[in-house]
């Protein structure tokens, strides 16, 4: 998974799992419980000035922009294969 998103230059995800990646470590070396929620989507209002990946998104559905279910799609049969690695 973290070739994957090398390749893709998925900055944000990146560092998203490689933070859970080291959390977990912690409580295990440390016997903490801990437990993680991973929201397919995160929407509200706004921190910046620009409009985000999520808010993107569902602005494209609003918008009738058909494309978006494809790139989900096709992001989807892309991870595939990485999915069962992990």
């Amino acid at each position: 998974m973290l070739i994957f998103l090398l390749c893709l230059q998925m900055w944000y995800h990146l560092s998203k799992t490689l933070a859970e990646e080291a959390a977990w470590k912690f409580v295990n070396e440390n016997n903490i419980n801990m437990i993680t929620i991973n929201p397919g989507m995160v929407a509200g209002s706004f921190l910046q000035p620009e409009v985000n990946e999520s808010i993107e998104y569902i602005l494209n559905v609003i918008n009738g922009n058909s494309y978006v279910l494809v790139e989900l799609c096709c992001m989807k049969i892309l991870l595939s294969p990485f999915l069962i690695y992990m």
